[in-house]
């Protein structure tokens, strides 16, 4: 991400900053502000990308108030997503030591449940501040929002492990020799 986000700083001038702003606005929180509405919450969004600090926020209705709720850097899940892109990398590559069509495709569909989990997160976690107050949300998004991303990971882990694990068989028949040499857990 790093190099993506440099490379256009670099050609088209921005700043980090005002990228970083825009992408959380468009790929974040617009989609966060949809689903909350959808659960009947009144809810909107605001993007201020003129200085720096939190350019993001979500405004939501707690007992007919509306609570602006900013969403920071570490809230956008783009650390979640880089995280994944480099563990899922390094176990490819020493799994399978190769990146084909396969894994390339099980790396864009754990980009997208990572997106889809972050936005998940945040989306129970502005349903709980609707209902339950300020408190309920902070304990949500501390505690149990890294729990969601954690469970999201395990699923699609274990899933698509057996996936790739049977593609390699149909490709080469010695990976049925070399998985049967590897240790197995009990």
């Amino acid at each position: 991400f790093a190099v993506i986000w440099k490379t256009y700083t670099i050609v088209s001038g921005d700043s980090y900053y005002r990228i970083n702003a825009y992408s959380e606005y468009y790929f974040i929180t617009s989609p966060v502000v949809f689903l909350v509405r959808l659960f009947g919450v009144g809810a909107g969004s605001e993007l201020d990308a003129s200085s720096h600090g939190i350019s993001n926020t979500i405004i939501y209705e707690y007992h007919g108030r509306n609570i602006y709720l900013g969403i920071g850097e570490g809230c956008s899940g783009l650390y979640s997503a880089g995280l994944f892109f480099s563990a899922f990398l390094a176990f490819v590559l020493v799994r399978y030591r190769r990146v084909d069509r396969h894994i390339l495709a099980a790396l864009g569909l754990g980009f997208a449940l990572t997106w889809l989990s972050n936005i998940l997160r945040m989306v129970i976690t502005i349903l709980v501040g609707s209902i339950w107050g300020h408190p309920a949300l902070v304990f949500v998004h501390s505690y149990l929002g890294i729990l969601i991303f954690v469970a999201f990971v395990i699923v699609f882990w274990m899933l698509i492990v057996r996936w790739l694990d049977k593609v390699e068989k149909r490709h080469d028949p010695s990976a049925k020799i070399r998985a049967a040499s590897t240790p197995q857990e009990a």
